[in-house]
């Protein structure tokens, strides 16, 4: 990962830990959080894997991210991206 990306990805996980609610609970590194409990990745045998979907934004989302560029949008199930945008949680 080149470093002005990383800085931007830091940047953002900033941002959205100011937002957390405390009693949510997650494991982070620099820039990811994953809120899926240990618990139930154990009980239903969950393993992270390379296997991921990669498909572009449409119109409409790619319209909603580009109009609030300073708000923040939650991509839930998005896998991989082509585009990195700085206002965009995957």
């Amino acid at each position: 990962m080149n470093e002005s990306l990383l800085v931007k990805k830091i940047k953002k996980s900033e941002k959205i830990k100011k937002i957390l609610k405390d009693k949510i609970e997650f494991s982070s590194l620099e820039y990811c959080f994953n809120f899926l409990p240990e618990e139930i990745r154990q009980n239903y045998g969950l393993e992270q894997t390379s296997n991921i979907s990669s498909h572009n934004y449409d119109t409409f989302a790619r319209e909603l991210i580009n109009s609030n560029p300073v708000g923040l949008y939650l991509d839930c199930g998005c896998g991989k991206r082509d585009e990195y945008f700085d206002n965009v949680v995957n």
